[in-house]
């Protein structure tokens, strides 16, 4: 039986585990490896929001995987993101 990786997080602690590692990767196109912190994590997703502000539907595909990534990991209520 496989067990699921989930972020670890304690306090303003965050720990990502490879499989969310490797899916900001994929969304973003740079290393989230560097994030440590709820506001690390959360300033790394709005400055990655902010490069896909266009009308597209991908764009606003990516915008609601990342926004739904930080919802999941329950830092998403530290922040108003738009969508």
């Amino acid at each position: 039986m496989r067990v699921k990786e989930v972020v670890l997080i304690l306090g303003n602690n965050v720990k990502l585990t490879q499989q969310e590692n490797h899916l900001l990767a994929m969304l973003s196109g740079s290393n989230p490896c560097y994030i440590r912190t709820r506001k690390q994590l959360v300033t790394f997703v709005e400055t990655h929001m902010a490069h896909y502000g266009g009308p597209s539907p991908e764009e606003r595909m990516i915008r609601t995987l990342l926004t739904d990534f930080l919802l999941k990991t329950k830092v998403g209520g530290q922040t108003n993101l738009p969508t």
